[in-house]
């Protein structure tokens, strides 16, 4: 573990964002509480990868084009889920408004990012590069497919895109911190096997989440109405 300023401050931040989504999570939904946690943990999500940009571009080593590409591909995806999942609560009454340029262009991005990933991945057999892409494809993808939609959404279309940032957003918090805690605790010569099911099994979580939250809440992962 690095003592150096830039990584006691994200080891500090990224400890404080973790508090706050559970912090968030927990509390009575719709709240004045849950509100002000959430806004707190989105902007503490956001001081997270500025330092993790600060030890990536201060560090005195020599950062390979790869990575560069790996660091702003996921914080274009942790910037794309936390705008969602604001906006949809801030833009409720306003379909057109959320699933404008914005959500067309950062869905984009996503998307083509993530395919860019991917295929890096499997020329480089790099399996956790593998499976970041799926943020980019899955969520980039679902971003596509609701803004071309045609048919008019469920009611509740916002809540939808609400509870799918903040299921995306359990795995960003808690993939990699799992990962180092491991890593730490019980195995410091631990490799990319590691990251890469710490990464499979907090998305797995965040996929069982969306399912039992969108059951409570009468909010499907489809965006249309069920045929009768």
């Amino acid at each position: 573990m690095s003592l150096e300023p830039a990584h006691l401050a994200h080891y500090a931040i990224g400890t404080a964002a973790i508090l706050l989504f559970w912090s968030t999570l927990l509390r009575r939904k719709g709240s004045p509480g849950h509100r002000l946690s959430g806004k707190l943990f989105f902007a503490t999500l956001l001081a997270v990868l500025a330092t993790v940009g600060a030890i990536f571009f201060l560090s005195s080593r020599a950062f390979a084009a790869p990575e560069v590409v790996q660091f702003s591909y996921l914080s274009l995806c942790v910037v794309t889920v936390v705008a969602t999942a604001f906006a949809a609560i801030g833009l409720k009454n306003d379909l057109e408004r959320f699933r404008g340029l914005w959500f067309r262009a950062l869905g984009s991005a996503a998307f083509l990012m993530g395919g860019a990933v991917l295929l890096t991945g499997l020329a480089t057999g790099q399996v956790l590069l593998m499976v970041f892409s799926i943020i980019g494809l899955v969520y980039g993808g679902a971003m596509l497919q609701f803004a071309r939609l045609k048919q008019a959404p469920i009611s509740n279309w916002w809540l939808c895109w609400h509870l799918n940032g903040v299921c995306f957003l359990f795995n960003a918090v808690h993939g990699t911190f799992l990962a180092f805690t491991w890593q730490a605790l019980v195995q410091p010569a631990a490799t990319e096997d590691i990251q890469v099911a710490m990464q499979l099994a907090t998305m797995g979580i965040a996929l069982a989440m969306r399912i039992w939250f969108g059951h409570r809440y009468h909010a499907p992962l489809r965006f249309t109405p069920a045929r009768k």
